[in-house]
């Protein structure tokens, strides 16, 4: 997807002669079969695209890369599975020592067994007790085994009050907590309220 597609006219004869018919990109490529159709986009396509950065109240860097800072290691811990559900849920010990929801949204890495080295994104982390329970997004490719172990990586709710109590890296944070929301469009001063004398708000 996206690589560069340049078109010429060609003299067969010589081909260092040739005009160029049209440059542009890829765009959706879908395979049917043993063949594939792949869409031509011209350059003035990326004038459609948004460019630059979001202004919204949660951060939107990655997890741990080079604006988020967060060293990754201090954050990935070591389980073993002790019970299995199914190919997208399943029973872990190891993580006691971690509050439910704390590797919600995190990565499980698959260190042996039939999916070694494969990784998945949590959907939720739950507690029974003292054992962790996880339910990934995308269902393994080969069935999950009890002994198998993996490593997982804390989740991120990319939202200031996450960043600093669960990361101590609200200098990082790549969002925006106190932008207006738009319920500011209807606030009026109120007695007792957050506007108690109509003046400015401070978030």
């Amino acid at each position: 997807d996206d690589a560069g597609v340049e078109v010429f006219w060609v003299n067969w004869a010589n081909v260092a002669q040739r005009l160029t018919v049209m440059v542009g990109n890829l765009g959706e490529v879908t395979q049917k079969g043993i063949s594939f159709t792949a869409e031509l986009r011209s350059l003035t396509h990326r004038l459609n695209q948004k460019v630059g950065r979001i202004y919204q109240r949660t951060c939107d860097a990655v997890f741990a890369d080079s604006r988020c800072k967060v060293n990754k290691a201090a954050f990935t811990f070591s389980g073993t599975v002790t019970s299995v559900a199914s190919k997208s849920a399943f029973s872990a010990s190891g993580l006691s020592a971690y509050a439910a929801e704390y590797f919600s949204r995190g990565i499980v890495k698959w260190l042996t067994g039939n999916n070694a080295n494969a990784t998945v994104d949590v959907r939720t982390h739950s507690k029974q007790g003292s054992t962790a329970e996880f339910d990934v997004w995308t269902p393994a490719t080969a069935d999950i085994q009890i002994g198998d172990t993996f490593e997982v990586t804390a989740g991120c709710k990319q939202t200031a009050d996450v960043c600093k109590s669960k990361f101590d890296n609200l200098d990082n944070f790549q969002g925006f907590p106190h932008m207006p929301g738009q319920d500011i469009v209807t606030t009026y001063p109120t007695q007792g309220g957050n506007n108690q004398n109509g003046g400015a708000l401070v978030f």
